[in-house]
């Protein structure tokens, strides 16, 4: 009958990868592997560095911008109460010079209908030596 062919010995190793090159590429992948982990644990330590950089400077920011509204605040009442204080002296000013106005322009007379039809009489002298 038909026998099978018996391989020969470098048939063998060309079929199967030989154990220490199979070694040596997963040796290569570990390494791949690891230089693979190294640098997603230092760009993780990075973006965590970045990360609390960004928190500090947010609540500087917070800091800040709630100081600015603290001081807008005061700033508005104290522009209120001056304001209110401005249009109290622009008042007595105006009081005062409309008595001022009344003092020193007092207020013509009435015409009375008896005065206005009497009439100024003039006197001239008469001359004399003639």
């Amino acid at each position: 009958m038909f026998k099978t062919p018996t391989p020969s010995p470098g048939q063998l190793t060309s079929d199967k990868p030989k154990p220490e090159l199979r070694i040596a590429k997963l040796e290569a992948d570990l390494k791949a592997a690891e230089l693979s982990r190294d640098t997603a644990r230092a760009e993780l330590a990075a973006a965590h560095d970045r990360l609390q950089l960004a928190q500090i400077n947010h609540q500087e920011v917070a800091k800040e911008r709630d100081a600015l509204q603290a001081g807008l605040k005061s700033k508005s009442a104290e522009r209120d109460v001056l304001y209110s204080k401005l249009e109290g002296i622009q008042k007595l000013l105006k009081d005062a010079l409309g008595q001022t106005e009344t003092v020193i322009l007092p207020a013509p007379p009435a015409a009375s209908p008896t005065s206005a039809a009497v009439e100024p009489t003039i006197s001239i002298p008469a001359p004399s030596g003639l």
